[in-house]
């Protein structure tokens, strides 16, 4: 049930790579590494680097926006919030990141359009603006 202590015939068979939890999050107190920021760990830097090309303009916002906001919000919940179902810190970032594809698609294009048109791009930039402006931090 925990791969932790699965052996590694077990592992293989499974066709699994098991990958240490502290090498998907970023240095943090109880997480001494590295030195990665956090939009530097795998999982954000891949995420980062699937965002579509309508949100590519917004990628340093967020990139400011996952860096400030990121280690403060896990340390929330790991030490004032009571999760009913427990979950690792990198569930715990994998969730986040859904949570923002799901905010980002009114951004995108819809039914199958393959591009918005210049002017829904430029009304689209300007309401993403709105949105990540207020937290962008210097």
């Amino acid at each position: 049930e925990d791969l932790a202590v699965a052996s590694p015939a077990t592992v293989s068979r499974c066709g699994m790579i098991f990958v240490e939890p502290g090498y998907l999050l970023p240095e943090s107190r109880i997480n001494p590494g590295p030195g990665n920021k956090p939009h530097e760990t795998p999982l954000v830097k891949s995420w980062l680097q699937k965002l579509p090309a309508p949100l590519e303009k917004a990628s340093e916002p967020l990139v400011k926006l996952i860096d400030h906001f990121l280690h403060d919000g896990l340390e929330l919940v790991r030490l004032k919030l009571r999760m009913p179902v427990a979950a690792v810190q990198p569930n715990q970032v994998a969730g986040l990141l859904r949570m923002l594809d799901a905010c980002l698609l009114p951004f995108l294009p819809q039914s199958g359009d393959a591009v918005l048109p210049p002017e829904q791009v430029e009304q689209a930039a300007k309401r993403l603006a709105t949105v990540l402006e207020p937290t962008t931090l210097t």
